[in-house]
């Protein structure tokens, strides 16, 4: 696992949370009369942030970053670039005062300039194999049988066996009740408190945790680093034992534990050391099946094709379908959660995601009779 990676995870899933916790509503959670004007815009803050890290990221890529285009790279034609050089050279001037070194002859950048002309010379531009490979698939003759065999192929009722569709409403109910958890655990969270006492066993639960913005945050960042860890240190170990259908199977029924006993914290203490561990808890089942469960459903949807020839295809279907259970799942979650806290009922929408986990995993119990057929 690559640190661009590690680093980019720990980026998104936990430093954002927390930054983003840290400084919503700062009107409330400082006593200076700078942040005052905030009171109406308790949200502006961190995303001022967010666009100000966004500007400086763009000016860094237009400043000082080279073109990568083969045929755009060498033509000196990026103002960017240029004005780029032009801001190091004055800062590298300024601080640098008493070391500064004499700039020789130019025969650098006449050497680049020359570079290009020599590379066309040599027979190698990528005009001409661009041409030439243009002349030799012309020159080829033409087989129309595998263009014949290849549209016989991609027909729908080759292409949606047993097996692809299994595949793909699994796909379509993983993503559904992950965005849909990714959606509603932010408002469960921070939802106030019921002031009257809750009824378990007639399962009436009234209210959220009760947790402030920058708590919020913090068990976001939470999930994000017990995620990140998991990805890290037990993945590869896990998977490399079991393989990564064996080890998505297994893992898939802790979201459904996580997702069945959360409405139950609103019976903790407020802000108790008890709350944290078992929000930890909750928190962590859920990530850790997510970990497993994410790749091995990409693997299973590359290996369903009837025909590797359609690989590519059924990924796309996988996309198209996986982008619907994304409107779906927050769309339902956020209605049904509406629902759930105005009539003292908020363990519904958490008990539907633990029935959606059940349902996939009752569908990935078929799979391994179709893997041997």
């Amino acid at each position: 696992m690559s640190y661009s990676f590690i680093r980019q995870k720990l980026t998104s899933y936990v430093i954002g949370p927390l930054l983003g916790g840290f400084l919503a509503d700062p009107s409330t959670s400082s006593d200076s009369n700078v942040f005052a004007w905030m009171a109406r815009f308790p949200f502006v803050l961190p995303n001022l942030i967010c666009a100000l890290f966004i500007l400086i990221s763009a000016l860094i890529i237009t400043l000082w970053l080279d073109e990568t285009h083969p045929s755009l790279r060498w033509s000196g034609q990026d103002q960017g670039r240029k004005i780029g050089r032009w801001i190091t050279k004055r800062l590298c001037s300024i601080f640098s005062k008493d070391k500064r070194y004499e700039r020789l002859p130019a025969r650098d950048e006449e050497e680049l300039a020359a570079y290009p002309k020599a590379y066309e010379a040599s027979g190698n531009s990528m005009d001409s194999r661009l041409s030439s490979d243009s002349t030799s698939s012309s020159v080829t003759p033409v087989d129309t049988q595998p263009t014949l065999q290849s549209q016989d192929n991609t027909k729908l009722p080759r292409l949606l066996n047993w097996r692809v569709a299994i595949t793909l409403l699994t796909h379509f109910i993983l993503v559904l009740h992950i965005s849909a958890f990714n959606t509603s655990i932010l408002s469960f969270l921070s939802a106030q408190r019921a002031e009257a006492s809750q009824t378990v066993f007639s399962l009436h639960l009234a209210g959220g945790v009760g947790l402030s913005l920058y708590k919020v945050g913090l068990a976001v960042a939470l999930l994000g680093f017990i995620g990140l860890s998991t990805q890290v240190l037990i993945y590869p170990f896990v998977t490399t034992k079991l393989g990564s259908f064996t080890s998505y199977k297994t893992c898939l029924p802790l979201a459904g534990l996580g997702y069945f006993f959360l409405p139950f914290m609103i019976i903790l203490p407020n802000d108790s050391w008890m709350l944290w561990l078992v929000l930890f808890l909750l928190l962590g089942s859920h990530a850790l099946s997510r970990t497993f469960a994410q790749p091995g459903m990409i693997i299973l949807v590359n290996k369903c094709a009837p025909d590797p020839r359609l690989c590519a295809t059924i990924h796309g279907m996988a996309l198209s379908i996986g982008s619907m259970a994304r409107i779906l799942g927050p769309f339902g979650s956020g209605w049904a959660l509406k629902l759930g806290l105005e009539n003292n009922m908020v363990g519904v929408v958490w008990w539907c995601m633990a029935f959606a986990v059940g349902v996939n995993w009752i569908l990935l119990s078929t799979l391994p009779a179709l893997d041997s057929s």
